[in-house]
């Protein structure tokens, strides 16, 4: 398990890979072999944010998700926005908004 990785699902309680559920697992291992490639590309982040922000909107569109599901699904959007903002802002900027990310989620 990728340490950054690792260190987020500690964070919410999540201490082994098997307790993910088989979506939650899909998009870990997209991230972990992104985050494994020795040379991690800006195209790399893009291209698997895009796809979690599409996901995400679409677990987001119908009424009857339940309040939490909703609320996880507002605040990993959130997430996949900042960190999306970080990526293409202008350097001075991506400095703020890295500075905001650790005061959120204590990274």
């Amino acid at each position: 398990m990728h340490s950054l990785l690792r260190q987020i699902l500690e964070k919410i309680g999540i201490k082994d890979f098997s307790e993910l559920k088989t979506q939650e697992r899909v998009v870990y291992e997209a991230w972990n072999a992104i985050l494994l490639k020795d040379d991690v590309t800006l195209d790399d982040l893009k291209k698997i944010l895009l796809g979690e922000t599409e996901r995400v909107r679409r677990e987001l569109a119908p009424f009857e998700n339940s309040g939490t599901k909703d609320l996880y699904l507002k605040a990993y959007m959130n997430l996949l926005d900042l960190i999306t903002k970080i990526i293409v802002t202008p350097e001075k900027e991506r400095a703020a908004l890295q500075a905001e990310l650790k005061r959120r989620f204590g990274l």
